[in-house]
């Protein structure tokens, strides 16, 4: 089951490559640290984790879900392609840039011959740490959302792509992590975009002459998700109430009735 499960990761792994027309595709590696799959900018590589391969073969993880974590990986490597036109390097200069800029201003004001000589460095450090998960953030999410938006660009449909991102964000969190590991999922956290965040990213043009009559819907308020019929439902305008009433909804392209 194993090595068919990476057969298959590499048939598919060449054939978004062939999409995305990458003049190389990456190379495949499983690791265990990995939990579901990964890629880096310093090597043309996509790590997959034992974690995924795992949760495929007990099928909590269909074959398209598979697919979509790839089709997200090669995302990023379409956007690496770009050289200077990178939203990751131009990202990853001004995070570099904050890191270096803090080192830089710790050790001046370690040189000043001041009383109490420590108090001021010790001072810098913390503001500089205090802003360190902004940076994080700020130079973070734009990187994913780039990849999100050339996979749905040319790789996979919006939909494919959006109920595998719902249903990995369901996913139970990881226990006991060692100390690297935590970091490694703050840090994640933090450079990650919200799941609202990334369907709002997704969102695409798509004809809406169909009418979906919808029961029993949920409470809804204004931009939000809806998981209805096992599908996402993202409401761009609605009411606070139940009354009847149209909703701008994606989903297929449907418009949704209440009643």
């Amino acid at each position: 089951m194993y090595n068919q499960q990476i057969a298959i990761i590499e048939q598919k792994i060449a054939e978004l490559c062939e999409k995305a027309k990458l003049e190389k595709a990456p190379k495949l590696k499983v690791s265990k640290r990995e939990r579901l799959a990964s890629t880096s900018v310093f090597r043309n590589q996509i790590t997959v984790g034992t974690y995924l391969l795992s949760r495929w073969r007990e099928g909590a993880f269909s074959e398209n879900d598979v697919y979509a974590s790839l089709a997200h990986e090669i995302g990023h490597r379409m956007d690496f392609s770009r050289n200077i036109r990178s939203v990751n390097l131009r990202y990853m200069s001004m995070k570099l840039s904050y890191i270096a800029l803090g080192l830089a201003l710790i050790w001046l004001c370690s040189l000043l011959q001041l009383p109490n000589s420590w108090v001021l460095p010790l001072t810098v450090f913390a503001f500089w740490t205090a802003f360190l998960p902004w940076i994080v953030v700020r130079t973070g999410v734009p990187v994913e959302l780039e990849a999100d938006k050339n996979a749905v660009s040319c790789l996979i449909d919006a939909d494919q792509l959006a109920n595998s991102v719902v249903k990995k964000s369901r996913l139970a969190p990881v226990e006991n992590l060692g100390p690297i590991e935590t970091l490694e999922f703050l840090y994640n956290m933090l450079s990650h975009p919200s799941l609202n965040e990334r369907l709002h990213n997704m969102l695409v043009s798509l004809p809406n002459e169909d009418l979906f009559i919808c029961q029993n819907v949920p409470f809804v308020t204004r931009n939000i998700f809806v998981f209805y019929e096992k599908h996402f439902w993202s409401i761009r305008y609605c009411s606070n109430s139940l009354n009847n009433g149209i909703l701008d909804v994606l989903s297929g392209g449907r418009m949704v009735l209440l009643v």
